[in-house]
């Protein structure tokens, strides 16, 4: 029985992460993940060991260290296209969008892959972005037999939206407004009153 390549291993945890929304990695799960990239660590390019870094500070919500592991990665990285692609996938998770979709773009613009434009066009469709029409037109053109890769439902967006607003809670909680009992009696009439087809 032959071994897995530490290197092998690397991209077999970054599909790992990948695979994780921020709300299912657990604490256990994330320093048994840890444990084993520092195993590996130098055998691994560092462009990868930091975007896997990246990954597990994004998923524990640790916003400033995931940018500064994948900062570090693009400035290392060999495979340029695939850190971006990697920091868009952790932006994205964080509610960071806009950004998420630049670097996503540029994933696709270094690399032409069929998942950076994938990456792209779900995210550019989410913040409506200008310049995403011609990324639909070059998935038209490269894949005219299968869908568009936009979110694939309103859980997604859902999901999406609630982390943002979660994160933008914790950072300013003076956001939040207490309920006015009131209130919620004439919501309640309101909704009582609707007519449900």
């Amino acid at each position: 029985m032959s071994q897995v390549q530490p290197a092998d291993r690397g991209n077999e945890i970054i599909e790992q992460l990948n695979s994780l929304a921020i709300e299912d990695a657990s604490e256990f799960e994330l320093v048994k993940i840890e444990r084993e990239v520092e195993s590996i660590k130098n055998a691994v390019e560092p462009s990868r060991y930091l975007e896997i870094k990246g990954m597990i500070a994004c998923l524990r919500r640790d916003v400033k260290m995931m940018r500064k592991y994948h900062e570090n990665a693009l400035s290392y990285s060999s495979h340029h296209a695939m850190s971006h692609f990697q920091y868009a996938a952790s932006l994205g998770k964080c509610g960071m969008f806009e950004e998420a979709y630049n670097h996503a773009k540029e994933a696709f613009v270094k690399d032409k892959a069929k998942m950076s434009l994938s990456k792209a066009i779900e995210l550019g469709s989410f913040v409506e972005a200008e310049d995403v029409c011609e990324l639909v037109d070059e998935w038209k053109r490269n894949y005219p037999d299968e869908g568009l890769p936009l979110l694939s439902d309103d859980h997604d967006i859902a999901s999406y939206a609630l982390e943002a607003l979660d994160k933008s809670l914790k950072k300013n909680p003076g956001l939040m407004v207490p309920i006015d009992p009131d209130q919620i009696d004439r919501i309640s009439k309101l909704v009582e009153e609707v007519e449900v087809d």
